[in-house]
């Protein structure tokens, strides 16, 4: 998951890529912004 993720960040979709980090990261993680760099 972490090597789709900085697939999209690397692309122009950054606003889409955040939304969709929060989003997936929300079920899989207990805090979102601990995963984010």
């Amino acid at each position: 998951m972490l090597s789709n993720q900085e697939f999209m960040m690397s692309g122009s979709n950054s606003t889409y890529w955040f939304a969709q980090s929060l989003y997936t990261q929300g079920f899989n993680y207990p805090n979102p912004y601990a995963t984010r760099r």
